[in-house]
């Protein structure tokens, strides 16, 4: 068992994620933005962690729509 840390808007957030779990986990990304104004106000400024990870029969799913959704993108006026 390994211990975590996932970034939380408010806080940093310590998970225990178990070896199995942990052995599926491809890569992992760190996204910094140029200019923070281009986030959402409560993440300015933090980097943003990205992850790719098989599922337990070793498949691996790409969805490209969940990425561009769930970025921390500030909506433009």
């Amino acid at each position: 068992m390994q211990r975590v840390e996932r970034p939380e808007p408010e806080r940093r957030q310590r998970a225990e994620v178990g070896d199995e779990r942990m052995a599926r986990l491809l890569c992992l990304f760190r996204l910094e933005f140029d200019d923070p104004a281009d986030m959402r106000a409560a993440l300015a400024g933090r980097p943003v962690y990205l992850a790719m990870a098989m599922d337990a029969r070793q498949r691996l799913k790409l969805k490209p729509q969940n990425l561009l959704l769930n970025l921390p993108l500030a909506r433009t006026q």
